[in-house]
């Protein structure tokens, strides 16, 4: 089984994506060219699970770093304890943002995408507090899965606040290569995965949330199939959709629950109290 050294582990609209792809393309380092790999957070010990993990690591050679992405791993302590069960050493880099920013953007991103349906931001918190479909507000609660987090890996935990990078980069450079260990080259953060404005919303639906007679036939397909269909079909259509980095005129973001603004600050308190990181 393929040895991995580290993995992003979250969180979501954290800037995972950038951070994913600058660190592949460094020659020190192997990533699987998919970034998502849900292996410990949804297949392993399924009966096709170590050929599924081995599938995104074809092509790693011992001599590089060898990493991968999982947004949901911060999550799933139990996928977190499974992964260094089988890779004793492993780090993890775990990406934060103001958790009220955070938050937004999830709604943008998944409103772009067709799978949330309420235009109003308020609206969607509602169901999704009833619902827990997206998480909106537990994938903004930082600080106790972080403490989680570091007391199954120790020091091995990086954590990293997107706000500081997109102000000056070359500390958290610095920082990554103290952390792996290893040399980068001389690339850059470039933004990735940015929201835009879907062109055709209804292709957006059709695109992530295809009809389930659809989904049943896709699940049928080998695995190397399916890859090859998200990796060049579904993210190709994806992006020829998205105007990047248009606004979305016909959402209103505007969170007015107290309850949920209250939370947000609590959980501001809480990164500072635990980690240090604190907003504005």
């Amino acid at each position: 089984m393929t040895r991995i050294d580290f993995a992003i582990a979250g969180f979501q609209k954290c800037g995972t994506t950038t951070l994913h792809y600058f660190l592949r393309q460094q020659p020190g380092i192997f990533m699987p060219e998919e970034k998502e790999m849900y292996y410990y957070t949804r297949f392993y010990n399924t009966p096709y699970g170590r050929r599924y993990r081995e599938h995104f690591f074809r092509g790693a050679e011992e001599s590089r770093l060898i990493g991968f992405s999982d947004v949901d791993l911060i999550m799933n302590a139990p996928a977190i304890q499974s992964a260094v069960n089988d890779n004793p050493n492993l780090k993890l880099i775990v990406l934060v943002r103001n958790p009220l920013e955070r938050l937004k953007s999830a709604f943008r991103f998944e409103y772009s995408k067709g799978l949330e349906l309420c235009s109003d931001i308020n609206d969607a918190l509602r169901q999704d507090q009833a619902t827990q479909r997206f998480q909106y507000v537990e994938r903004s609660l930082y600080a106790d899965k972080l403490l989680v987090c570091r007391s199954i890996v120790g020091d091995n935990l990086k954590v990293i606040k997107m706000e500081d990078w997109l102000k000056n980069e070359e500390p958290i450079k610095s920082q990554l290569k103290e952390f792996l260990g290893c040399d980068f080259q001389n690339a850059l953060l470039e933004p990735k995965n940015i929201t835009g404005k879907p062109r055709l919303r209804r292709l957006s639906q059709l695109i992530n949330a295809p009809p389930k007679s659809l989904a049943n036939l896709l699940s049928l397909l080998p695995i190397n199939v399916k890859a090859w269909l998200r990796l060049h079909v579904k993210v190709k259509l994806d992006s020829l959709n998205t105007k990047r980095g248009a606004s979305i005129t016909s959402i209103n973001e505007s969170v007015q629950l107290a309850d949920i603004l209250q939370i947000m600050e609590d959980e501001k308190t809480a990164m500072k109290k635990n980690f240090g990181i604190t907003w504005e």
